[in-house]
Parts: structure tokens; C-alpha cells; sequence
């Protein structure tokens, strides 16, 4: 076998992830906490200290209060004998969203007043250089950095996995974080957040039917009912620098036909549907927004998107589920 001496083979020096996402981490924390009980014992003695007698009760990933928004990962366990929560936001470098740790209190208080757990702790997850950023107003209990998570993985203290694994898990890790540092992330973007809080605001007071604005970067995100009798999601988006308001089907491309032809009414004027990997969408243009400036100067067109999604919204709900 004879080589080209002009091509020269850098694979050992290549990553092997494209890209990490938050998500990314959300599932491989999640994982761990499922089938890792050391894993899981270390993660609660991080945030709890003196913590013994840890029982694994559950952990789910993405749970939504319709009232108090997201938790990116949900940990319950027993803490000799009392039913304990641990709410988890994960960040690699978006910015932190208004009132983002007191949602995850008002989360937690509400979990007990339901009873499904006695106490409850919040936990931030993210590259060390994020966490020393943080203001002094984003207050959680713990927070643990992916440098240590990726060093407990590799570490001897993980003996459910082999040492390859851990090794290559801890790379995954630390992909993150130099995605993070590529990318100078910072935690805050103030103008931003002040937009993104009036906006949250204005819906919870102008617009109380409609489902909990909930912050994506630089979308508003209403997460809606799953179609009836599927397994289908739906949720509402505001993509407020795009100028869209669009309806969200989380299906797979099989399924884009049944429901173009399902929810064909709702095509009219400018809406369009739209293919996706993950999802079906259907978009209607509206003014596009500019989050740097300050809320009011904007009002007028907030106020044009929301009637367009609430007359969606209606419009949806109102098609029934096989209807042609």
C-alpha cells in the first residue's frame, strides 16, 4: 500500500463529537443516574455533604410546570429515610434566563405541596468558567462543574465502569467544555434578560390563558397538550429575532403527511408548513423583534404575535384528532 505524501492523516488529533449540546449532558447525567449508583452518591454528596443512606428514588429529565416552567433534570432520592429532591439546571453557554433559580425554588416548593418529596435542593451543572461568572442574584444550593463530573467518570471511584469507558465518557464531558470556551459564552446578556423578563411578565398579566412563557434562548416557548390518544408533543414558538410564531408537532418524518392533512385548515394566508428532522412545524411571519431594545419600544408587535398564537392555539385545539 503506497501513501500520497500530500495527504497527511490527522484523525488522532480530530474530535470526535461535531457538537455538544446541553442536552447532550442532560441525558448522559441522566443515565448515569439511572444505572451508576456510585455516580449517583457522589452527585448527592456534592450537593449535600453530609448526606448518608442515599437511596435512588428517580430521575427524569425535562419536567414541566405549567405555571413555574422547566427543570432540566429532576433527581429524587431518600436521605435516611426522607424523600429528597435535587432540581438540576444544566448549562454549557447559553445565558442564564430572568428569575431562573427562583423558578426552580417556586418549582421545588411546589413539589412539596403536592407531596412528592419532603425537601428539595437546586444545582447548577456547567464548565467551571460559567459558574465563576455567575452573578450574585443566580443563587442555587450547589453547583457542580463538568470538570468534575468528567474527572469522577474517569476516576477510581467509578467502578461500575470499565476504565474505557469512564475515559471515554469524560471526553464527552470535556468536548462541553471547550465548546464553552470556544464560544466565550457568557452567563448574561443584561438588555436581554430585561426584554425576556418584561415579555414573561406581560403574558403572565395580559394574556393569562395562554400556557407559561418559557425562556429558549432567544425564543418564547408555550408548551401545549400532546395530541389526544398519541404520543405526539405540540408546543408554540415565538422566534422573536426570526419574526415567526410557529407551531410545533414533535413526530418523525413518516408521520409529516397525516398531519399536514390533519391540521390542513389551519393553512391559510401566510402560514406554511415546514419538514424537520424532528418535528412538523407550521409558521406564520410576524414582526421580528430586536431583544437588545427596550420592551415597550416593541410592545405593539409582542402584542400582534400573541394574538396570532392565540388564535393558532384555538385553531389547533379545535381540529379534532383523525379529522380531515
Amino acid at each position: 500500500m503506497t501513501t500520497d505524501p500530500a495527504v497527511t492523516d490527522d484523525t488522532d488529533e480530530l474530535s470526535y463529537f461535531l457538537s455538544i449540546t446541553e442536552r447532550d449532558i442532560d441525558l448522559l447525567v441522566l443515565e448515569e443516574l439511572h444505572v451508576n449508583q456510585d455516580f449517583t452518591s457522589w452527585f448527592v454528596r456534592s450537593c449535600l455533604p453530609d448526606a448518608r443512606q442515599i437511596e435512588f428514588c428517580g430521575a427524569w429529565h425535562s419536567l414541566v410546570d405549567s405555571v413555574h416552567g422547566e427543570s432540566d433534570l429532576t433527581l429524587v432520592v431518600e436521605i435516611e429515610g426522607c424523600k429528597t429532591a435535587i432540581l438540576i439546571e444544566d448549562k454549557i453557554g447559553a445565558i442564564t434566563m430572568p428569575e431562573q433559580s427562583s423558578r426552580y425554588r417556586r418549582r421545588g416548593d411546589k413539589g412539596i405541596a403536592d407531596g412528592r418529596w419532603k425537601q428539595f435542593f437546586t444545582c447548577m451543572i456547567a464548565p467551571q468558567r460559567y459558574l465563576d461568572r455567575l452573578s450574585e442574584g443566580e443563587v442555587y444550593d450547589a453547583h457542580i462543574s463538568y470538570e468534575d463530573i468528567a474527572e469522577w467518570l474517569k476516576s477510581a471511584d467509578n467502578t461500575a465502569l470499565n476504565s474505557a469507558r469512564g475515559e471515554y465518557r469524560a471526553n464527552f464531558v470535556t468536548s462541553a467544555i471547550d465548546k464553552q470556551r470556544r464560544t466565550g459564552a457568557s452567563p448574561r446578556d443584561p438588555m436581554v434578560e430585561l426584554f425576556l423578563s418584561r415579555y414573561q411578565d406581560h403574558v403572565r398579566q395580559e394574556h393569562p390563558a395562554l400556557p407559561a412563557a418559557m425562556i429558549n434562548w432567544n425564543w418564547i416557548t408555550f408548551i401545549l397538550p400532546p395530541i389526544p390518544g398519541s404520543n405526539i408533543g405540540r408546543s408554540l414558538h415565538h422566534k422573536l429575532t426570526q419574526g415567526l410564531i410557529e407551531l410545533e408537532f414533535q413526530c418523525t418524518p413518516d408521520q409529516h403527511s397525516d398531519l399536514m392533512r390533519q391540521y390542513s385548515k389551519l393553512r391559510t394566508g401566510t402560514r406554511t408548513f415546514k419538514k424537520y428532522s424532528k418535528y412538523l412545524g407550521l409558521r406564520e411571519e410576524v414582526g421580528r423583534l430586536d431583544i437588545s431594545n427596550e420592551f415597550d419600544d416593541t410592545k405593539e408587535d409582542v402584542e400582534a404575535a400573541l394574538a396570532a398564537a392565540e388564535i393558532i392555539i384555538t385553531e389547533c385545539y379545535q381540529i379534532k384528532e383523525g379529522s380531515e
